[in-house]
């Protein structure tokens, strides 16, 4: 994944961990530097394709840049990286109201946009720790309903247990 223009200073980076958490590094003189966790601050992401790249980089007033860095970015990122990879352009947006434009995989802007998801429903109230309850009280009637079935011989113990599991799984 790798900064290719916006609002943050030539020489931004991201990298990621193992663990799935993500830092944009932003540099802000010489040895000098800021660190911001997207897992937290990214609040936007928006895939550019040809047709929404105008829309995207008027709005955030890079028209220029975009002119130039998409096209040749697209392309040689298509014959550098060639074959099964896909190199995307994303449009990033921090709750600092910094934005910027990372070349990124498929995989990795799919990660990128769940973040953004997250961390604008955390902001809009709904935190995600109430989703997961939601979804795990869900999960439980859904169960005592298949108990009851399986009790009145609708649904045979085979059936239940492999629905069973298959319920436990996304908890």
């Amino acid at each position: 994944m790798k900064v290719i223009g916006g609002g943050l200073p030539n020489g931004a980076e991201i990298s990621s961990s193992i663990f799935g958490n993500y830092t944009l590094e932003i540099p802000e003189g010489f040895f000098k530097s800021r660190k911001v966790s997207l897992n937290e601050h990214l609040m936007a992401v928006e895939h550019i394709t040809e047709e929404n790249k105008y829309s995207i980089l008027g709005k955030a007033g890079w028209g220029t840049l975009g002119a130039i860095a998409l096209g040749p970015v697209g392309l040689l990122a298509g014959l550098v990286l060639g074959g099964n990879s896909v190199e995307l352009c994303c449009a990033c947006k921090l709750d600092t109201g910094e934005e910027f434009l990372v070349s990124c995989e498929t995989e990795e802007c799919q990660e990128l946009k769940s973040l953004a998801q997250k961390n604008a429903s955390k902001m809009a109230g709904a935190p995600v720790i109430d989703a997961q309850i939601e979804e795990k009280e869900d999960v439980m009637a859904t169960l005592e309903r298949l108990g009851k079935l399986r009790n009145d011989g609708v649904v045979t113990e085979d059936e239940f247990q492999q629905k069973k599991a298959e319920l436990m799984s996304r908890l």
